[in-house]
């Protein structure tokens, strides 16, 4: 199975890519487990050369407001590569390697799910990581915009459309950091079997690599389960949103 980490970052960010690199990017790619990919917008210095394994959208915002339109051509840029699964990651994630190959992929978007948010009625995966088939990244790369600011919003909103609900994995994708260490989460219960953790910063992933980097599979898992399905017509999706970003995700995204 072809699958690619999509790790959705910008130019400001160097330093938490380059963490990622470091740690559990590097374990991934010797293991083979899936091809990681870094995806950033338009760079302040167009002179500048992208790395080996970046790609920039030259056209598109770096900022927080591009961030729905970076998703949309990931995911385009996923179908036209083949791939049968991509994973849109941010840039504060860790990920245990050696359980990352055992994640349950047998739908087409999985995640941890929350409730709808909104006027859009669909439950939706938190942004920091889920996965789309084939199918569903291909929806969502020709989706036109609908001025949502909430990207995995827009994602749940769209497939629902297209008939394709989420299958929420609690198990495996947590969002803890940054004030819970690497040491800590591999004591606490609702922590220790996870895989993907969100929300850290640059300076920690590698106390989190030191804590899960051997951390194997947990067995068995109690499977993935359908949110519920609901109905939703193209006005819905294609109204405005009636709510605003929070101020401090736009200026955190600003100072990261």
């Amino acid at each position: 199975m072809k699958k690619l980490i999509a790790v959705m970052t910008c130019h400001a960010n160097r330093a938490k890519a380059n963490a990622q690199r470091a740690t559990w990017v590097k374990d991934i790619r010797e293991q083979d487990s899936a091809d990681v990919v870094f995806f950033l917008g338009r760079p302040a210095n167009q002179l500048y050369a992208s790395p080996h394994d970046e790609v920039w959208f030259r056209d598109v915002d770096d900022t927080y407001f591009g961030i729905p339109e970076k998703v949309r051509r990931i995911c385009r840029w996923a179908v036209e590569h083949g791939y049968e699964y991509v994973a849109k990651c941010d840039d504060d994630v860790y990920i245990a390697p050696l359980r990352f190959a055992q994640l349950p992929l047998a739908a087409h978007y999985i995640g941890r799910f929350r409730g709808p948010h909104g006027n859009y009625p669909a439950h939706f995966a938190s942004g920091f990581f889920y996965w789309l088939d084939t199918a569903a990244a291909n929806i969502v790369a020709w989706e036109k915009d609908n001025g949502d600011w909430m990207d995995e919003r827009f994602v749940a909103n769209a497939l629902a459309l297209h008939g394709i609900f989420g299958y929420n994995d609690p198990v495996n994708y947590m969002v803890c950091g940054p004030m819970v260490s690497g040491d800590i989460a591999r004591t606490r219960p609702i922590l220790m079997n996870g895989t993907v953790f969100c929300e850290y910063r640059a300076n920690q992933m590698e106390e989190m690599h030191a804590a899960f980097r051997f951390a194997v599979p947990v067995f068995p898992h109690p499977g993935i389960r359908q949110v519920p399905s609901v109905s939703i017509t193209r006005e819905q999706l294609d109204a405005a949103p009636v709510d605003k970003p929070p101020v401090h995700k736009v200026e955190r995204f600003l100072h990261k």
